[in-house]
């Protein structure tokens, strides 16, 4: 037996002559190797990117969602990335502690917040596994439904609703804004406006008789969520999953651009201004919408937008339990300040 030590193997190479051609293809082959090695243990090419697959492709680091439809084509929704984004670690920090505090204090007995980098996807989630009941968050997924069908459909827009009177076994709602008048004619383009500018309840159980629910199921299963029962009332949802509705309008993915863009627009006229906006600089357009939810005692408020600050978009969805719901707005507008300064001061200091 003859035993071969490191010395002897640098010996024989250093005193054998071999070939330009066959040292070169060593190098290669060693430096491929070296690739591979790197990019199956730590998931990441040197490039820095990390490998796109489908998201039913194995263990994937990029997730792709497509809609679900028949045909040729399957039109990219949204891409998920798997991994948070560690240069926002510090902000996930700074909200963590925020959240501690106000749950010491007793003002919150839970909270998730979601926050997206909307030009490069890059992300942070805060409890991201609690699940909420969604409240009028859901009426974004009826604005988003009724779209789809008026892109067949165009004249659903202008069909015209009799408001006899109000509903009486619809949820109460603590925060409201103008209401529908009973004896009133309203369009469908109209009660959309109510529904999502003042969260007006009547206007969107006039809108659920138009609504075609297998239209609304599609948009959930699209987007790869939890569908919700017809009747169900107890339809739960986590923070980042929630982020969807407002991201495929961002990406004008789901719905035409025209489509889209209305939808935004009015999520911008928002009269809500007690949670995300409170604190934040007015002249910033901000697409957001609010939901509440009580459920025997247990008091529910989130609020989602995205804020347009220059080229540089972000979302951010902040989701609260708690038991007195007349301070859970300050929790919502206290996180959204911090995310606010945040993203300015960056802003500053790169130039």
């Amino acid at each position: 037996m003859i035993l071969i030590t490191g010395k002897s193997i640098f010996k024989h190479f250093t005193e054998v002559k071999i070939p330009l051609y066959m040292l070169i293809g060593v190098t290669v082959i060693m430096a491929s190797s070296f690739y591979v090695i790197q990019a199956k243990t730590t998931g990441v090419q040197p490039s820095g990117r990390p490998p796109i697959k489908e998201i039913n492709g194995g263990d994937c680091f990029v997730q792709l969602i497509r809609e679900d439809k028949e045909g040729l084509t399957k039109p990219l929704l949204l891409t998920e990335r798997s991994e948070e984004d560690l240069n926002l670690i510090p902000l996930k920090q700074s909200i963590s502690s925020f959240i501690d505090q106000e749950k010491l204090a007793g003002v919150i007995t839970s909270a998730s917040v979601y926050v997206r980098k909307l030009t490069n996807g890059n992300w942070i989630a805060i409890n991201e596994s609690e699940t909420y009941s969604p409240g009028s968050l859901m009426k974004v997924a009826t604005l988003i439904t009724l779209l789809k069908q008026a892109e067949i459909n165009p004249a659903i827009l202008e069909k015209k609703i009799l408001f006899k009177k109000h509903f009486s076994a619809i949820p109460t709602q603590t925060k409201t804004g103008a209401s529908l008048i009973e004896g009133n004619t309203y369009s469908v383009k109209e009660l959309m406006q109510y529904m999502i500018l003042y969260s007006d309840n009547d206007a969107t159980a006039l809108l659920n008789g138009i609504v075609k629910f297998d239209v609304m199921l599609k948009l959930f299963k699209d987007l790869k969520m939890q569908e919700p029962g017809y009747t169900s009332q107890d339809y739960l949802i986590n923070c980042a999953d929630y982020s969807r509705f407002f991201r495929v309008l961002y990406n004008s993915s789901y719905l035409s651009n025209a489509n889209s863009e209305y939808a935004l627009k009015l999520l911008s006229q928002s009269a809500y201004n007690e949670g995300l906006v409170k604190y934040t600089d007015t002249t910033v357009i901000v697409a957001h919408k609010f939901g509440e939810r009580n459920n025997n005692g247990e008091q529910q408020l989130h609020e989602y937008g995205i804020y347009y600050i220059d080229n540089d978009p972000y979302l951010i969805g902040v989701m609260t339990k708690g038991t007195d719901y007349k301070i859970l707005p300050e929790v919502i507008s206290g996180i959204s300040k911090i995310v606010f300064d945040s993203v300015v001061e960056k802003r500053k200091t790169s130039g």
